[in-house]
C-alpha cells in the first residue's frame, strides 16, 4: 500500500504535523531508498528547509528557553542520522509539546553512507539533491550556538569557548587561556558559519562546536582535534560562578571517542557522563545515538553496543532545572 505524500501546512508546523511526517518517513524507510522521493518531493523537502531557515535565523545565537514549573525540558545529544533510534527515544521521552521542550545539541546526521550527501544522491535526481543540500547548509549556518534553560543550565554541542577578541600574546607565547562567558552570545561579533575553523571570527563557534572537557585542570589548545579547547574541572568552576549557572550540558563525544577509557562512568557506553563535578555545579556529556556507528561502512563487530540517553530537566528537581534525570534506550531494530 502507498503512502500519502507530505505536504507542507499553509499556517504553523504543529507539533500533530511534526509526528505524522516522522511516521511516514519511518515507514517509507522499509520500502526501499526510492520511497522517500515519492512521499517527500525535493521541492517538499526545500521549502520546509526553507521555512525552518528563516525561523532560525530570527533566533539569537544563545537561546533562552523559561519553561514553567509543570513543564519538562529533555536535552538529545549527538543522534547521527539514526531516525530509527529517535523515534525509539520519543516514544520513551515523550514527543515534543506545548509542555514538553526538547533542545537537539547537534550533530544531526553522520558521516559515510548515513550522511546527508550520501543518503540525498541515493534518493534524488542529483540536480534535486543539490538543491536540498544546500538548503540543509543554510539551516546549519543558521542554527543557535547554544541554550540557557531557566537562567541555571546551559547547553552547548562542544565545550567553554574564548570571546571572538583576540587575546593578547606576550612575545612568542600565548597568555594562559581564559573562558568567554554568557555575554560574548548575547553581544556576538562572530560570523555564522557551516563549519567553523575556530580562526578569526569564527573562533568562538568553533571553540563551542568543538571543546572537550579533560580532567586536568586548566584550558589549552585542543591539539587532538586541531580546533577547539580542552578544559578542565576548574575552568567549569569558574565559569558557573561567574555567569550564576549550575549546570552544563553538552554532547559530541560517544563512544568511539572514549573508547581507550577502561572506567565505565566515563567511556559513554552508558549514553551519558558526569565529567566535572564541582562546588559550583557540574558539567555532563549526554550521548543519544546507540550502538554507534550505524552507517553501512561500519561492520557489527565495529560498534561500541553503546546505550543512548537524554537528559530531562524539570522545575520540580533541587536545584530547579539543573538536576538532570537521564532516559536510555537501547538500539531498535532495522536493516542497514
Amino acid at each position: 500500500m502507498g503512502l500519502e505524500s507530505i505536504c507542507l501546512p499553509e499556517g504553523d508546523i504543529t507539533p500533530g504535523w511534526v509526528c505524522k511526517f516522522a511516521e511516514t518517513l519511518v515507514k517509507a524507510s522499509w520500502l526501499g531508498h526510492q520511497s522517500l522521493a515519492n512521499v517527500l518531493s525535493a521541492g517538499t523537502a526545500t521549502a520546509l528547509l526553507q521555512r525552518l531557515s528563516r525561523l532560525l535565523s530570527a533566533r539569537p545565537p544563545l537561546v533562552q528557553v523559561s519553561p514553567k514549573e509543570d513543564e519538562t525540558v529533555t536535552v538529545v545529544g549527538d543522534t547521527h542520522g539514526q531516525l530509527h533510534d529517535v523515534m525509539v527515544m520519543f516514544a520513551s521521552a515523550g514527543m515534543p509539546s506545548e509542555k514538553a521542550h526538547f533542545i537537539f545539541n547537534g550533530d544531526y546526521v553522520d558521516r559515510g553512507s548515513w550522511g546527508l550527501e550520501s543518503e540525498l544522491k541515493a534518493k534524488y535526481p542529483e540536480k534535486e539533491a543539490g538543491s536540498i543540500y544546500k538548503a540543509a547548509e543554510a539551516v546549519f549556518i543558521a542554527l543557535p550556538l547554544a541554550a540557557c534553560v531557566a537562567g541555571t543550565t546551559l547547553v552547548l554541542h562542544g565545550g567553554l569557548f574564548r570571546p571572538t577578541t583576540k587575546q593578547k600574546r606576550k612575545g612568542k607565547r600565548q597568555k594562559c587561556l581564559t573562558p568567554g562567558s554568557l555575554k560574548d552570545l548575547t553581544d556576538p561579533v562572530f560570523k555564522p558559519s557551516a563549519d567553523p575553523c575556530g580562526t578569526g571570527l569564527t573562533r568562538t563557534p568553533g571553540d563551542i562546536l568543538w571543546s572537550d572537557p579533560v580532567a586536568t585542570p586548566g584550558m589549552r589548545l585542543n591539539k587532538f582535534r586541531g580546533v577547539g579547547l580542552v578544559f578542565g574541572p576548574d575552568i567549569t568552576e569558574a565559569f558557573l560562578a561567574a555567569n550564576n549557572l549550575r549546570l552544563i550540558i553538552r554532547s559530541h563525544e560517544g563512544p568511539d571517542a572514549r573508547y581507550e577509557i577502561e572506567d565505565d562512568a566515563m567511556n559513554m557506553k552508558m549514553g551519558y557522563t558526569r565529567d566535572h563535578i564541582t562546588p559550583n555545579g557540574d558539567l555532563v556529556t549526554v550521548f543519544s545515538a546507540p550502538d554507534y556507528p550505524q552507517h553501512q561502512a561500519c561492520p557489527e563487530e565495529d560498534r561500541y553496543h553503546n546505550l543512548a540517553a537524554v537528559a530531562v530537566l524539570r522545575g520540580s528537581t533541587a536545584p530547579s532545572w539543573a538536576d538532570p534525570e537521564f532516559l536510555q534506550s537501547m538500539a531498535s531494530w532495522h536493516k542497514f
